[in-house]
């Protein structure tokens, strides 16, 4: 039997750990990593007192960007959510109600890239997507806003006509919104 040489192994390594660094650097565009590695429903669940498999509980959610300013930690704000949030044991009504909230991608763990909605227009700031909402300070460091993970693949955008439609009933329908009731600690630059 042949022995390798030192210099094939060496060559080997130099090949072999760039490919791995690149891979794991790639599989976040692919894979939910961040869920695998941040998102423990059990800890959630001994940390808030809520049950377990309420926390597992998979919406489907329709959600848009409404940034209050620059550098809003919370700039997503739920718009419905199908089971009901308000038909859940205990839980607030939701109707005709902006809940404002933190985004989160199952893969990244930060909210849709902004390449996805670079260039766009308020019409192209609707979302339907599936999603794991969870209490605030769940996952995160906003307080007093529910943590919303989405799903990545589910991203979607709305058409244009259901946008506009939605944004009339949001926008001229006088559906209240949660900024004035909930202290997030966010403040807006005079």
């Amino acid at each position: 039997m042949a022995k390798s040489s030192s210099a094939s192994r060496l060559a080997t390594f130099v090949l072999i750990i760039p490919l791995l660094i690149g891979a794991y650097l790639i599989a976040p565009l692919f894979l939910p990593v961040w869920r695998w590695q941040n998102l423990d429903f059990a800890a959630i669940a001994l940390r808030t007192g809520k049950p377990e498999a309420k926390l597992r509980q998979e919406f489907t959610a329709t959600v848009r960007l409404k940034a209050r300013a620059d550098g809003d930690p919370a700039s997503y704000q739920i718009i419905r959510m199908e089971p009901e949030w308000g038909s859940l044991d205990g839980n607030r009504d939701e109707e005709k109600l902006l809940v404002r909230c933190v985004f989160m991608s199952d893969r990244t763990g930060r909210p849709p890239s902004s390449l996805y909605i670079a260039g766009s227009s308020w019409k192209d700031t609707y979302f339907t997507c599936r999603v794991w909402r969870l209490p605030a300070k769940a996952v995160g460091v906003v307080p007093n806003r529910p943590v919303v993970i989405f799903q990545s693949a589910s991203l979607d955008k709305l058409e244009i006509g259901a946008a506009q439609v939605l944004n009339d009933e949001v926008s001229n329908r006088g559906w209240d919104n949660d900024d004035n009731d909930v202290d997030d600690g966010f403040r807006r630059a005079p």
